[in-house]
């Protein structure tokens, strides 16, 4: 009887421990269920819900940069252009006529006046210089000038002179010449009375 006690004994006791291993793995495995439910799906959405303010400054469309300039160094060459000053233009007044004289005193050369307005039909810088073909018989010497009729008077620094028996042009030096239109002729004169010749010549205006 007393076998029979301890083997129903240990049977109880085997029972009983594997009741409660099974409810401590049926535990076990609830727990683990629960992890799982409370941690979130890899897929799962997530929103963030982020206030937004009532009035937004609009952003510009354009940024306006400027680039400062390069200070010079002590390399920098600085070039100006010249404005070209206009050239000046010529103008010849020429002087056909010819006269052959002994006449020691001044000779108009008929047929040589013309008039001239510097200031009006040219310009206020206008200039004036008059050349002549002279010639005189014997080597003698012949002078020749510009004649201002208007003024009755001989133009300052007209006077030119030659002694070839052939032939010789003759430049003056600058001209001053009076205001308004004026009538200019050519005069000559032999300095010796030997025959002298006036062939022909022209005025130059350069303005």
């Amino acid at each position: 009887m007393l076998k029979n006690f301890k083997t129903d004994f240990w049977v109880h006791v085997g029972f009983s421990a594997a009741i409660i291993a099974l409810v401590v793995g049926l535990l076990f495995v609830l727990s683990e269920v629960k992890k799982i439910k409370d941690k979130p799906s890899e897929n799962s959405t997530v929103y963030i819900t982020q206030q937004i303010p009532a009035t937004l400054s609009p952003v510009p469309s354009t940024v306006a940069t400027s680039t400062p300039s390069p200070a010079p160094t002590s390399n920098t060459v600085i070039t100006k252009t010249a404005t070209p000053t206009p050239a000046n233009k010529t103008t010849y007044i020429p002087l056909t006529a010819s006269l052959t004289t002994s006449n020691t005193d001044w000779t108009n050369v008929v047929g040589s006046e013309t008039y001239i307005d510097l200031k009006n039909n040219y310009s206020a810088n206008a200039y004036v210089t008059w050349e002549a073909v002279l010639s005189s018989t014997s080597g003698g010497k012949i002078t020749a000038r510009l004649y201002d009729a208007t003024h009755g008077i001989g133009v300052d620094g007209s006077e030119i002179s030659g002694t070839s028996t052939t032939g010789e042009l003759i430049t003056s030096g600058k001209l001053s010449l009076w205001s308004g239109n004026n009538l200019y002729k050519v005069q000559i004169k032999s300095f010796n009375s030997y025959p002298v010749t006036f062939t022909s010549g022209r005025i130059k205006l350069v303005y």
